[in-house]
């Protein structure tokens, strides 16, 4: 395996390591044999998924990834029509931990996926570059609407099974917030093309748009966590603004593309959208941070709700996920 592979899993074990509740493994909540055979191929998508992940990642010093995430696109979009004919069919309690088991395998794929694709955005070139920016806006959104359709699922759960699919959610969600810091690193003056802008700057939207839903979702879930959940939470709060301000003034730097530079869209259009976005995000739910104050940690959730009406139109609804079309991302409900 590569340096820069290594760094990368290195770097997501951390963030997975974070509310941490004595989380049980996946697959071990489908402990009868019946439910295995049912799993098996979400299991076996997941982990191919997994295997053409590091084909990108070992792909990417040599400049061509478009191979290897074609088949990390396939192997994901087949575990989301999996899990999706689960969640469907979650009769009974068994059925609902099947379903459990299956979404939470495929959101921890997706969250891998960002993880350790966002740093790569900054060293290829080229159609790919638009093309892996693409995937990653993809994978965001589906990564956060299993997150929000497994914890409608928890209180259906077995109560001995509860806590512990709270702590996946959790580490998943505060791993959505994380990923502004990997912004910050992976864009700069030089290291996005002009003809890849409108893809990058549609990440950069999608992960900005997440962070109220994924601090709402942690939020809703600290009474199911461990007590020093809520300082994680408070500290996961107060590294935003800064990590929110720094990558403001990175796509200031990079969004500077002449008018026929092959982007779309106006690069002033997007650095207005995504600082007026910003600011709705600091002025909404952190304004004590913002004024360089300590934040009170239980006014944190009806803020950062009502923000949520906001951002609604650049994340795909739940309404329409179930109902499929389009908008079904890369859960498979199409």
């Amino acid at each position: 395996m590569t340096q820069p592979a290594r760094n990368t899993r290195h770097r997501s074990r951390a963030r997975s390591a974070r509310f941490v509740v004595g989380v049980l493994a996946i697959g071990a909540m489908a402990a009868p044999v019946a439910q295995a055979d049912t799993l098996g191929p979400v299991r076996a998508h997941v982990h191919a998924a997994d295997r053409a992940l590091h084909k990108v990642v070992s792909a990417a010093p040599g400049g061509s990834v478009g191979g290897s995430l074609g088949q990390l696109r396939a192997q994901l979009r087949a575990a989301g029509h999996d899990a999706s004919r689960l969640y469907h069919h979650r009769h009974g309690s068994a059925g609902r931990v099947r379903a459990a088991t299956a979404m939470t395998k495929l959101a921890a794929q997706q969250n891998r996926d960002v993880v350790a694709l966002t740093p790569l955005l900054g060293q290829i070139s080229g159609a790919d570059q638009a093309d892996l920016a693409g995937f990653i806006a993809s994978a965001v959104q589906g990564r956060e609407q299993v997150l929000t359709l497994l914890s409608q699922l928890l209180d259906q759960l077995p109560s001995s099974l509860q806590g512990d699919v709270a702590g996946v959610v959790a580490q998943l969600s505060t791993a959505g917030t994380g990923q502004v810091g990997q912004l910050v690193g992976a864009i700069s003056p030089v290291s996005i093309a002009c003809p890849a802008l409108d893809a990058v700057n549609g990440v950069v939207t999608t992960v900005i748009s997440s962070v109220p839903a994924d601090l709402a979702r942690v939020q809703s879930l600290l009474p199911m966590l461990p007590a020093d959940a809520q300082s994680q939470l408070d500290a996961v709060v107060n590294d935003l603004p800064g990590q929110l301000n720094a990558l403001l003034a990175s796509l200031k730097q990079s969004f500077a593309c002449p008018p026929a530079s092959g982007a779309t869209s106006a690069p002033a259009a997007g650095i207005g959208s995504v600082t007026q976005l910003v600011q709705s995000l600091l002025s909404s739910f952190l304004p004590a941070i913002g004024a360089g104050q300590t934040p009170s940690p239980t006014a944190i959730l009806a803020p950062v709700s009502g923000l949520l009406g906001q951002v609604t139109s650049l994340i795909p609804s739940i309404g329409g996920l179930l109902g499929g079309g389009a908008a079904g991302g890369l859960l498979g409900f199409l």
